[in-house]
């Protein structure tokens, strides 16, 4: 639990003139609050506090965050419901840039601004989300990751994987590149009765297909060269827990029907052995394609795609959830600084705003890609709009905007060929060099991409 205040050994900034703000989620809706450079601002629902909320179980007078010159501490005045970074708080905690502090259902985010200039307008608009139901915010742990819910569509979605992950059927998940749905498939084992059991997952792009069904369901000593011993597949590996089959549209029609049988009978058999073996495991597959319309064209069986979709997710992508954008970008920055054993890192409200003009084609992936650009390429401890810009405009730029003189022409192919590479770049950087997702990106075949990765020497440095 949060304890008591300690000795602050740093400023919340770099020491400069800075200003501090709680950005507030509450009830649908979004705001800034400016924080006095020192003194009390009581939090509450009463009409007598400097920071009113609306929530009917707010007390009246809840909490209460004291400025210093050196920090900010909150103290929940006695009262319940109320967290720092998920924890309960005992008495008066110290609260740093970005760390979050819930208050019944409402949650507030610490930012701190060195920017001159008047206080920022509120960065994220979304006066008429209660109609879409958000009740809570607050945090999860799945896996070894803290997942922060900040949005109506998140909220729904975890709350479907609660009671779908209860039911012993198979799941089907479905969203973008970089949206989270490994994330979902943890949650469902998780929150599963098989959540003690073993977690197998698998990228079924990933492995070529001569080898994807030894992966999947083994193989005896010698049933091909190169067979010296026997090998249990990931079925068995993942009996009496889950089996997470990621880019199932990817899956050969040859190992489909397969699978299939596996599914219907609960059953294996291993490549070379006539014997069939039982297992236990409950699939969850994931896909960024419309496995509909690949049903449609021949590359999906259509027996096997409803055998799946027993129970459906979509994970929504980036660009509808932006009511977490400003929560997940910090997360993301701390994270990236504290791995570098950096100082910490702030964004600016300026510079939330700027991030929340940015499309995200790449999800939550290229959001932390560039967070970890920005967390290695600049000294300061507060991001400022004019650097977010830059490095969004920096990937998004053309490669000459402007027409050519006599004589500065090329090849056409040339051309073609530079842009190419630039793209696949591009996408194996949104996609944290993942081939196969960015090859997904850009709408190149895989095995194209694959190639053309050689052939432009295009390697992680």
């Amino acid at each position: 639990m949060a304890g008591a205040m300690a000795e602050p050994e740093e400023r919340l900034g770099d020491g400069g003139p800075g200003r501090l703000y709680l950005l507030v989620f509450e009830r649908g809706s979004s705001w800034m609050f400016e924080l006095p450079c020192r003194g009390d601002v009581v939090i509450g629902r009463g009409a007598d506090v400097e920071l009113r909320l609306s929530d009917p179980s707010v007390s009246r007078r809840h909490a209460v965050a004291r400025v210093h010159p050196d920090g900010v501490v909150v103290d929940n005045l006695g009262q319940d419901g109320t967290l720092v970074n998920g924890e309960r708080i005992l008495r008066g905690c110290r609260l740093r840039v970005g760390d979050t502090l819930r208050i019944c259902d409402a949650m507030l985010v610490l930012y701190e601004s060195a920017l001159p200039g008047p206080a920022p307008a509120p960065v994220v608009s979304a006066s008429d989300l209660a109609r879409g139901g958000l009740a809570v915010f607050g945090t999860r742990k799945i896996g070894r990751r803290t997942v922060t819910i900040a949005d109506p569509a998140m909220i729904r979605l975890y709350s479907l994987i609660d009671r779908l992950a209860a039911v012993d059927l198979p799941i089907l998940i479905c969203g973008e590149t970089g949206s989270g749905k490994e994330l979902a498939a943890t949650a469902v084992h998780e929150r599963s009765p098989r959540g003690d059991g073993p977690l197998v997952a698998v990228n079924c792009a990933a492995i070529p297909e001569t080898l994807l069904e030894s992966e999947l369901f083994g193989y005896e000593r010698g049933a091909f060269s190169g067979a010296v011993a026997a090998k249990a597949g990931l079925f068995e590996a993942a009996s009496g827990g889950t089996l997470f089959l990621d880019e199932i549209g990817d899956l050969p029609l040859s190992v489909q029907g397969k699978l299939l049988r596996v599914l219907e009978t609960r059953r294996v058999t291993r490549i070379g052995d006539i014997r069939e073996r039982e297992v236990d495991v409950r699939l969850v597959a994931a896909t960024n394609r419309d496995l509909q319309d690949e049903v449609v064209r021949g590359r999906f069986r259509k027996d096997l795609y409803y055998r799946l979709s027993g129970g459906t997710l979509v994970v929504p992508p980036l660009r509808e959830r932006m009511n977490e954008l400003p929560l997940l970008a910090q997360a993301l920055l701390s994270d990236a600084r504290a791995r570098a054993g950096t100082r910490p890192m702030s964004l600016a409200p300026e510079a939330i705003a700027e991030l929340s003009r940015h499309a995200w084609p790449g999800n939550v992936r290229e959001l932390k890609n560039v967070m970890e650009y920005l967390a290695a390429a600049h000294p300061e401890t507060t991001l400022g709009a004019a650097h977010v810009a830059a490095r969004l405009e920096l990937r998004a730029a053309p490669a000459n905007p402007w027409p050519r003189a006599h004589g500065e022409f090329q090849p056409i192919a040339d051309e073609l060929r530079e842009l190419e590479t630039r793209r696949m770049r591009e996408a194996l950087e949104a996609t944290g060099w993942n081939q196969t997702r960015a090859a997904e990106l850009i709408a190149m075949p895989v095995r194209t991409f694959f190639a053309k990765v050689k052939q432009y020497g295009l390697m992680k440095r």
